[in-house]
Order: C-alpha cells, then structure tokens, then sequence
C-alpha cells in the first residue's frame, strides 16, 4: 500500500481566511486530483475547486468567464512552472520566495 503525504501551510490557511471574511471570491486550481485537496478546500470555505487542470491558464480563463471577471480582476498566486502563464494573465500575480523561476512575474515597466 503506497501512502500519500499532503503538506499545507499554515499561513496560506491564514490569507484565505482573512481573504473570504473580507468577502474576496476564492478559487483553488489544482493540476492534478487529491481528496486531500478537496477536504482542504472545504475546511477554508474555498468556493471554487479547480482540480486535475490541463493548464493552470485554461482553468483559470473558464473560472473567470464563469464568474464574469476580466483578468484585471483577480489576483493569482502560484509557485511553479505551471503556473507561469496563469500569473502572467492575472491582474496581479504573485509568487513566493523559493517559487520556481519561470513563476516569477517580469518587472513591471
């Protein structure tokens, strides 16, 4: 039997909550399927659950289709490779210290 092992941080839990008490739509988008995930997102109040993605940018541009959002309107935030072309599509895109390099926005001009 192979177990899996799921990590999430506890500061992360911290700005989603504070982000939905302040009344902020929250989405999760997931490259790949994990029940961990999904009770995850339900114990943060996570309203939309984007899991087993093809792209990060695709599930991305249907979330904001379906909420009628322009990408100026929300703010993403990633860490990998993946998540390169979502954060560069958002509004505003953030990344983390320790965040693959192709995660990193380019500057601003």
């Amino acid at each position: 039997m192979v177990r899996k092992r799921r990590f999430f941080r506890c500061s992360t839990a911290w700005g989603w909550s504070v982000s939905a008490t302040a009344g902020l739509a929250l989405a999760w988008i997931s490259g790949r399927a994990s029940g961990a995930t999904t009770v995850r997102a339900a114990e943060l109040k996570i309203s939309h659950l984007l899991q087993a993605a093809p792209t990060k940018l695709a599930a991305l541009q249907e979330l904001l289709a379906e909420l009628k959002l322009a990408p100026g309107q929300c703010v993403y935030m990633g860490d990998d490779d993946i998540d390169a072309a979502a954060i560069a599509h958002a509004g505003i895109g953030v990344t983390v210290p320790g965040a693959m390099p192709a995660a990193w926005p380019p500057p601003a001009t």
